[in-house]
């Protein structure tokens, strides 16, 4: 019985489906394709039903009646009854339905002409979360994206006769407290149209494709990292490579000579700048001993020569392939294996052949120029006696015959006839001419040297001195000295400079004819530099032609007759020579009767002071000494503090040190050294310049002002040496240039001179 239910059952459902799905495919027809309109009215819901019934009846008969025993046996036969009780079967959920995944992502919807909601499935209205009462009668793109908005609009606004699809996203909106998220949506719409072909609605289906466009966006942003991250990794990779050869050709083509020696003091690996020292081939060098190439010539024991397992540096010689020997500054770090065990040595080593043949040939030179100076020193000397004896020993006479001239021109003039007296009075005029000659060529022989030392000094001072000089010539010639400006502050020697601006003066006051005579002394501020002033004296005399410009700087060099205007003609020469010594010069500008202008320069305070720390580090250094026995030094046994941040420096200063018999103390800040100081006092300090947190001049000064520490202190740094003024200002007693530490032995000479200078002991000479 069972199974003709079953039948049953089959037939009517398959009779009502049938009938059910001819009846929408015909009104779909009729309707042009309109699926929803068969839900907008009842009847032909209800004719589905009524058509529906009927075909299932009429299958289940047709079912019943093709069975082997009819209807009636099946409902009145008995069931046998069962050999044994069936033995139920355990109950199973019935699998729930899932709709396909396509089916569930289409969203059916009705929209007016006016692009108004009317009708909204269940499962859009679910897509939008918000309820269809809340979006009828309200504009769709009202929910579209502002950038899609314009183009959808477009597409409803002229509608085709047939449907149209589109891709937009909506933004349902945004709930309290909630951000509203984007829908990416495919658009399906068609027109509907009544009977006069006019627009009566639009039937959508909508298909949700967000995952789709996020899964595509986070494919096309994956593949975008992974673009560039392969871009990153190559252009990595080439920097790598770049990075490689430059490593390359900067270990075979630096100028420093680079090697490695295994445990036994062979070479394993070396660079080309090695091989083309030596001239070995690199094959020869490769595993020979390195003790072969060293020579038994040098200063340092040969058992110094060989590595140990401490960082060491030293001068030696190598014999090359062709025999010739190679001056080395060597420098040899070993390195250890796991277990502690020295496996090799790491060496660098700089050609000091040329540089100690230069310092050489320069000691050579410095040698013949220092003989060339005593033997200008002595000449000079003896020009100075010879100006003397010009100066004193000739004017003795002088002043006799000056002396019986005038005694013969005042007693005698009586008895003189005309002629007599004119060759007496002509006598007394060359003997006092004579003796104005005699004072130029002193001044003159005087004028190339100072008479004081170099100073700052301002140049209204001397002005002032020089109208007080002047004031004779001043008040005969009703002459005015006046001053444009400010003028500057020079260095010189003030006695010269001043001796030079009374010639420039009195030149022009005496070669004028003007009825009010005025010299004005000014600053020239057109052709000035940072290095030297313009100074000018113009005066309203004479003036001077353009082709004897140059002739009036000679000595005893005259223009004009000597009854006309007095003079030996040696000023001008005077203040050349005075210009020169300061390294100044001097020009004149002038035409005849529109007077003359005199310039000059001067260096600057400051000009000055730079080219004296220029000329310190322009000298040259001093030669590699000749290997002597060793001295025992000064400060043997003494306690030295170093302050160096530079390992390099600190490393050369320690071990030169240790050699010397120091016992040094480096710390690389000066705040581990103040710390250490509190409690220690060393005999010697030694202060770097330059340090990163506080200056060795700002340590120093603390130390002087708030240690009882009576050790001298020394300044080092490569820059240009301190003034003594400047050292006592700062507390420290000495300057030493690191420039000495490339010559260790000269660095160690002058080391022991400062220690010998500073440590002497208590009572002995100073």
């Amino acid at each position: 019985m069972k199974a003709r239910l079953w039948h049953w059952s089959l037939g009517s459902l398959l009779g009502g489906v049938v009938a059910g799905g001819l009846f929408v495919l015909l009104w779909a027809a009729r309707h042009n394709g309109d699926f929803a309109a068969l839900f907008d009215d009842p009847e032909p819901l209800l004719i589905v039903a009524v058509v529906g019934a009927l075909a299932s009846g009429l299958a289940a008969v047709l079912v019943s009646s093709m069975s082997r025993r009819p209807i009636v046996q099946i409902v009145q036969a008995p069931p046998a009854p069962p050999a044994s009780p069936p033995t139920p079967a355990p109950p199973t959920a019935k699998p729930k339905r899932r709709q396909a995944p396509f089916l569930s992502r289409l969203h059916a919807a009705r929209l007016s002409p006016e692009m108004h909601w009317e009708r909204l499935s269940k499962s859009l209205q679910k897509l939008l979360d918000i309820s269809g009462k809340k979006l009828r009668g309200t504009s769709i793109l009202d929910l579209i994206h502002a950038e899609d908005r314009t183009v959808i609009e477009r597409r409803f606004l002229n509608p085709s006769k047939i449907a149209f699809d589109a891709k937009f996203r909506l933004t349902p909106p945004a709930k309290k407290g909630k951000d509203a998220a984007l829908v990416y949506v495919q658009l399906t719409a068609a027109p509907r149209r009544d009977e006069q072909g006019m627009l009566s609605a639009w039937r959508c289906l909508f298909i949700d494709v967000t995952r789709q466009v996020q899964g595509e966006e986070a494919r096309q942003s994956r593949q975008a990292e992974l673009a560039q991250a392969q871009e990153k990794w190559q252009r990595i990779q080439r920097q790598l490579d770049r990075l490689k050869t430059s490593y390359f050709d900067l270990y075979h083509n630096a100028p420093v000579m680079y090697f490695s020696l295994d445990a036994q003091g062979k070479f394993v690996t070396f660079n080309e700048t090695l091989v083309r020292a030596l001239g070995y081939d690199r094959n020869e060098l490769l595993g020979r001993e390195y003790t072969d190439i060293v020579t038994k010539v040098s200063s340092t024991p040969v058992s110094f020569e060989l590595p140990s397992d401490k960082e060491e540096e030293w001068e030696t010689q190598w014999r090359r392939q062709d025999g010739t020997l190679m001056d080395v500054w060597l420098r040899i770090v070993p390195v250890f294996d796991e277990r502690g065990k020295c496996a090799r040595w790491r060496s660098s080593a700089l050609d000091f052949t040329e540089r100690n043949r230069l310092a050489n040939k320069l000691q050579a030179h410095t040698d013949e120029l220092q003989n060339t100076n005593a033997r200008l020193r002595h000449i000079n000397s003896e020009l100075e006696d010879f100006t003397h004896v010009v100066s004193h020993d000739l004017k003795e006479p002088l002043r006799t015959l000056q002396m019986y001239s005038g005694l013969l021109a005042e007693d005698f003039s009586a008895q003189l006839s005309t002629d007599g007296f004119q060759h007496v009075n002509h006598l007394v005029q060359a003997s006092r001419r004579l003796g104005q000659l005699i004072d130029d060529l002193l001044n003159l022989s005087q004028a190339g040297r100072a008479a004081k030392a170099p100073k700052p000094f301002n140049l209204i001072e001397t002005v002032a001195t020089v109208r007080r000089d002047l004031v004779d010539l001043i008040q005969r010639k009703e002459a005015t000295i006046l001053t444009e400006g400010t003028l500057p502050t020079v260095i010189g020697d003030p006695q010269r400079i001043t001796q030079l601006l009374t010639n420039l003066v009195a030149n022009g006051l005496k070669y004028n004819k003007n009825a009010a005579p005025r010299v004005t002394i000014g600053q020239a501020l057109k052709g000035a530099d940072d290095h030297r002033v313009i100074i000018y004296v113009r005066d309203n005399g004479i003036g001077i032609d353009p082709k004897d410009h140059q002739k009036i700087f000679g000595l005893f060099r005259r223009l004009n007759n000597q009854q006309e205007f007095e003079g030996t003609g040696a000023g001008l020469a005077i203040c050349k020579k005075i210009l020169e010594a300061h390294g100044g010069s001097i020009w004149v500008d002038s035409k005849p009767g529109q007077g003359a202008t005199f310039f000059f320069t001067l260096p600057k305070p400051m000009a000055a002071a730079l080219r004296n720390g220029r000329a310190a580090r322009a000298q040259p250094p001093a030669p590699p000494a000749t290997p002597q026995p060793p001295v025992r030094s000064a400060g043997r046994g003494k306690h030295v503090l170093l302050v160096e941040d530079m390992p390099e420096f600190g490393t050369i200063i320690q071990k030169l040190g240790q050699r010397s018999g120091l016992e040094i103390t480096w710390f690389k800040t000066a705040k581990e050294a103040w710390a250490w100081l509190q409690d220690a006092s060393p005999d010697f300090v030694l202060l770097d310049i330059q340090l990163p947190d506080m200056n060795g001049m700002e340590l120093c000064r603390r130390i002087r002002s708030e240690l009882p520490l009576d050790a001298p202190i020394a300044l080092i740094s490569c820059q240009q040496p301190i003034e003594p003024a400047k050292l006592r200002e700062i507390g420290a007693d000495h300057f030493l240039s690191k420039e000495l530490l490339s010559q260790p032995a000269n660095w160690q000479k002058k080391l022991d001179e400062v220690l010998a200078a500073s440590l002497k002991p208590v009572g002995a000479a100073t």
